[in-house]
């Protein structure tokens, strides 16, 4: 499907849904206000919720430029309080929300129902064929997010735990840390996966932590001080996404950690950022500041570059007790060439540091004479200078078309990259997990190429 195909099955769909005889929460009589978590159409930052899973898919119209089906929809969602024993207790009377959702950053309206007695809230509507349904329910502050849900014929039932919070983050560590080192386009492009977990039977709420310096922006997160282009994404799961916040060097989370328990995901966080390629060694180093269990650092020994399909990198990571060729390493594909850091670990001030060496790269030397070469050729070919600019017109276009010839076929692979993704997924290939950590890796890839490739194409056009 092509990102235009896709654009308008999200707009089908977001008009199928504001269609009437599904007025809006805010037409039936309810409040128009947002609760942390809320999105309102147009807006890609909700803000805290509760915990982890995968996104939902946007389904097309089955008829490009058709108006998506509707059909009959019945959910019950269960909410029980869940104390520090483990005890369950049903919510009766708690307000359960069901939002709307056209895909998956794109909230088009949100339903309410009250629990009754035993803390069942019943759901019945019309639902839209492509769209998916998150219940949640606010306690205390904190949004607790249930199982996404595609709407059928069939009366779905589930169940939302809440938890109370707490403000000591003395059960909050990190579980694994996972980082991806990529050459593309003359620049190191860095993937790191965050996985937070809570051994506090309570939800851990950044926002009133104990220790306050640390948390006054949220959950801190520390980049290397070269990192360059960051964006940052919360995973909160069940079809719940948030941007994180970032000053300078600095990523802040602001959404609760849950705690351990049977049918909890762990919060996990997913930063990209970029690094120029200055020299053919790279000397990474990342201040730390949790206890972290597991750490791995996995170097993309393979290009998109047709000069260079693969490179002959070296890895050294000290702490590291092991490290070597990823298609040896248990969990690694087989098809894809990696160097692999595994089984590292860290606690709260230490840092995370690796070299690579290996890089194609000019010498120092070499670009000092490049240099030089050019400042003479500036001062005495003005000949030279007057041809430059007579062809520079013809040449800017031709690179043009280049550039954007090489974005738009990186797009179409990412695109076949999803499909195939999702392929996998459904075989049962992939877990939960894996899928998660694939599909939020090659999602940003994509929109980062869109936004190279709109840029590109406004300067073609403009010129």
């Amino acid at each position: 499907m092509t990102t235009r195909s896709r654009a308008l099955a999200a707009a089908l769909v977001a008009a199928a849904l504001l269609s009437p005889g599904t007025a809006p929460l805010a037409q039936q009589g309810a409040p128009d206000t947002l609760s942390p978590g809320d999105v309102r159409p147009g807006s890609e930052k909700p803000q805290d919720a509760v915990h982890g899973g995968g996104a939902p898919q946007l389904g097309a119209p089955a008829t490009p430029g058709a108006m998506p089906a509707r059909r009959p929809f019945s959910l019950k969602v269960k909410v029980q309080k869940v104390d520090a024993e483990g005890k369950k207790v049903p919510m009766a009377g708690a307000d359960v929300l069901l939002d709307a959702m056209a895909s998956p950053q794109m909230k088009i309206k949100t339903y309410t129902e009250k629990a009754d007695a035993d803390g069942v809230a019943t759901f019945s509507l019309t639902a839209v064929e492509g769209s998916t349904y998150i219940p949640k329910v606010l306690s205390d502050g904190i949004n607790f997010t249930g199982e996404q849900v595609v709407p059928d014929a069939d009366a779905k039932a589930i169940t939302i735990d809440v938890f109370g919070k707490t403000f000591d983050d003395s059960g909050v560590i990190v579980s694994e840390l996972m980082t991806t080192v990529d050459l593309t386009e003359g620049q190191l492009v860095f993937m790191q996966m965050w996985t937070f977990v809570n051994t506090s039977p309570f939800a851990f709420d950044p926002s009133g932590a104990l220790n306050s310096e640390k948390y006054k922006k949220g959950l801190p997160i520390q980049l290397p001080k070269k990192a360059q282009g960051a964006h940052a994404t919360v995973m909160l799961g069940k079809g719940v996404v948030q941007d994180a916040e970032l000053f300078e060097d600095m990523v802040f989370v602001k959404a609760p950690i849950p705690p351990q328990a049977e049918g909890q995901d762990p919060l996990r966080v997913q930063i990209r950022f970029g690094m120029p390629l200055e020299d053919a060694v790279l000397e990474y180093s990342q201040p730390l500041l949790y206890k972290i269990e597991g750490m791995r650092v996995i170097v993309s020994l393979q290009t998109r570059f047709a000069k260079m399909p693969e490179l002959a990198l070296q890895l050294e990571a000290p702490g590291f007790p092991s490290v070597g060729d990823g298609r040896e390493m248990p969990g690694m594909r087989k098809d894809q060439k990696f160097l692999v850091a595994r089984d590292g670990h860290a606690e709260p001030g230490g840092a995370l540091n690796f070299t690579v060496s290996g890089y194609p790269a000019h010498d120092p030397p070499e670009r000092k004479i490049a240099l030089a070469l050019f400042v003479l050729i500036l001062i005495v070919g003005g000949v030279v200078f007057l041809r430059e600019r007579r062809g520079a017109g013809q040449g800017g276009k031709n690179s043009r078309e280049l550039r954007i010839k090489a974005l738009t076929d990186e797009r179409e692979d990412l695109f076949d990259a999803l499909r195939d993704l999702e392929e996998r997924f459904d075989q049962g290939e992939l877990g939960d997990r894996a899928y998660d950590i694939e599909v939020a890796r090659l999602r940003e890839r994509l929109a980062l190429v869109l936004r190279r490739l709109d840029q590109a194409q406004s300067a073609d056009n403009a010129a």
